[in-house]
């Protein structure tokens, strides 16, 4: 593992001897080389295998120190949930000033089910200025259960919604991707608006395409979310589905063993769990689907990656306030983050009544996400004084 410093760090600077001394507490051991440039220096520290192996650690170790440019591998490792050194769990850069992960502030992203023209540049606008909202979420493409139901409108939405984005400053959006193509549609696209934030491709509970979980593995320069399916038992739903994204994809012999030279590119270990509920076993029940945030308390003792979950799909009714009455549920298991849908004014943009184009009833108004952020921020202070 090679870990380049940012230009103008010199070796003997203390940014360089704390990321020397992270490495010594993990039993590796470090090799700090430096070249002078014609302006600047340039710093790497070569991680070798001590007590512990380079292959056994995370990059995301190291990328969060101050001074570090990045971090490279030379050799693959084989990544999984469960171990990988993480002792107190990963830390996921969602934006510049945005981290979440075990320790850190619950985190609110908010926004429409599915992305129309007329309605998604308001939406985005009243979540940035009435409530600060920096993290937006919002479908091009959603996996019906009906093929009669409205199912986004493809790239068409996902330009509307990073236009959006941009134009309010938003550093993160997080969007549904159903096949591998939606990857490089979305990269694409990305890149023709002209959005600087990161963009969060999530797995839905609909969605269980290995070769799309895979395709996620290369693309380890942003996270990834993965929810559970909607027949899930256990955790296990979750851990099969993330051990694809870490190994990324996969080159075999012809005679059966792994091709490890062209499997060298590392997978993706910037995941984000979610939990959005399973198929309810009571018909009686107010529920959409049976709230899971119970998992919350499995997933955290059993891996270390970030958990979400979303209130909004096992609620699936604003009435009585059940979404309300979910998140507050799912506060109690020490999440790092919710995901919700809504943004629409309680009678619609104009008094037209108007809330999306799918799950309306589940949309959480934008004139009480007040209440949310009060709820959230209840939680995080609570959360600080332990």
């Amino acid at each position: 593992m090679i870990i380049q410093m940012q230009a103008g760090v010199g070796k003997s600077d203390p940014r360089v001897a704390a990321v020397v001394e992270k490495a010594k507490q993990y039993r590796l051991n470090p090799l700090v080389h430096s070249e002078q440039g014609t302006h600047v220096g340039v710093v790497e520290i070569h991680l070798k295998d001590g007590d512990m192996k380079t292959s056994a650690l995370s990059e995301h170790i190291f990328v969060a120190l101050d001074g570090v440019e990045n971090v490279r591998r030379v050799t693959r490792p084989k990544v999984t949930l469960s171990a990988n050194g993480m002792r107190d769990g990963k830390h996921i850069k969602l934006s510049p000033s945005t981290l979440i992960g075990a320790g850190l502030p619950c985190q609110i992203v908010a926004g429409p089910c599915t992305v129309d023209e007329k309605t998604v540049g308001p939406i985005v606008k009243g979540l940035v200025t009435e409530y600060g909202i920096t993290a937006i979420r919002g479908g091009g493409w959603k996996p019906r259960s009906s093929p009669y139901s409205f199912p986004g409108y493809g790239e068409r939405g996902i330009r509307l919604l990073l236009n959006a984005a941009g134009h309010e400053g938003i550093g993160t959006v997080f969007t549904e991707v159903m096949e591998s193509q939606h990857i490089t549609a979305v990269a694409r696209i990305k890149q023709e608006v002209g959005y600087t934030g990161t963009v969060v491709p999530w797995v839905g509970a609909r969605t269980g395409n290995p070769m799309l979980l895979s395709e996620l593995g290369k693309q380890y320069e942003f996270p990834v979310m993965l929810k559970n399916s909607i027949s899930a038992k256990g955790v296990d739903d979750l851990f099969e589905r993330a051990e694809r994204v870490l190994a990324g994809p996969l080159y075999w012999n012809d005679d059966g063993t792994l091709d490890e030279k062209r499997s060298m590119v590392s997978g993706n270990d910037n995941i984000i769990l979610c939990l959005r509920g399973t198929e309810k076993t009571d018909p009686k029940s107010s529920y959409r689907f049976r709230p899971n945030h119970d998992w919350a308390e499995t997933l955290r003792a059993r891996s270390w990656a970030p958990i979400a979950i979303d209130p909004s799909h096992s609620a699936g009714t604003m009435e009585n306030d059940l979404v309300l009455k979910n998140i507050r549920a799912a506060l109690q298991h020490d999440i790092d983050m919710l995901i919700v849908e809504g943004g629409y004014p309680a009678k619609g943009f104009g008094g037209t009544g108007f809330r999306g184009l799918c799950d309306a009833e589940q949309s959480f108004p934008l004139e009480r996400f007040g209440e949310i952020l009060n709820l959230v921020s209840e939680h995080n202070r609570a959360f600080k004084k332990q």
